[in-house]
């Protein structure tokens, strides 16, 4: 496939621009050498790349591209915690929010929440993955004997 010169063409590596007739969607693969030569040309020449996905944004940033979002967007992916205190302390709305680390922490839970309560994996859980309804003491019980430090 021909692609425009590099200097005027907008890369993206995410589907987030797929429609947008200005910008060439690459697609996301996890091994940089499923990408054909031609593609890799226009990463390696590519000023600026949009939705790097956070498996490349690290690595475009130390080559000295510009990306799209901030590299500080993909430090906070699939992170409840960082997340929590930015949107916390730029105010945003947050729910009630506490993290427990260890048995002793534990202990604490029902003295902050009354059932039912959502709880939730510090990292990586979203779209209902690492995410648990807590209705009564016997959920919250599996729920610290079987998920809390798997995540």
């Amino acid at each position: 496939m021909n692609y425009p010169f590099p200097e005027n063409i907008k890369i993206a590596i995410g589907y987030q621009l797929s429609k947008c007739p200005q910008v060439t969607t690459l697609g996301v693969c996890p091994n940089l050498n499923d990408y054909p030569r031609d593609k890799i040309e226009l990463i390696r020449n590519s000023s600026k790349i949009y939705f790097p996905t956070s498996l490349y944004a690290e690595v475009f940033m130390t080559m000295g591209k510009e990306i799209f979002p901030s590299i500080g967007s993909y430090r906070f992916v699939g992170d409840k915690i960082k997340q929590t205190v930015l949107f916390k302390l730029t105010g945003l709305p947050v729910p009630f929010t506490k993290f427990y680390y260890g048995p002793i922490q534990q202990k604490k839970i029902l003295s902050h929440f009354s059932f039912p309560f959502v709880a939730k994996a510090a990292r990586n859980s979203s779209r209902g993955y690492g995410v648990w309804l807590i209705n009564n003491s016997h959920q919250l019980d599996a729920y610290l004997e079987n998920k809390i430090g798997r995540a």
